[in-house]
């Protein structure tokens, strides 16, 4: 799992372009822009949305033994 959060999620990424930046301040300013970004539709490579991230997250470690319901 930690592979897929350091090389498939970003923090800060614009919802509009997928564009990803290294922090909140940086998106916030793109956001601000005069000018608005060309809305994109997400591709694989964008990586994957904050609630993919908090569903991998939230997922307990399976132990031998354990149901499918305790998993």
């Amino acid at each position: 799992r930690e592979h897929l959060y350091r090389k498939n999620y970003s923090k800060f990424q614009c919802q509009r372009c997928k564009r990803n930046f290294e922090s909140r301040l940086a998106l916030d300013s793109h956001a601000e822009c005069h000018l608005a970004c060309a809305p994109r539709a997400r591709r694989p490579e964008d990586g994957f949305t904050f609630e993919i991230y908090e569903a991998l997250h939230s997922k307990k470690k399976a132990f031998h033994g354990q149901t499918e319901e305790e998993k």
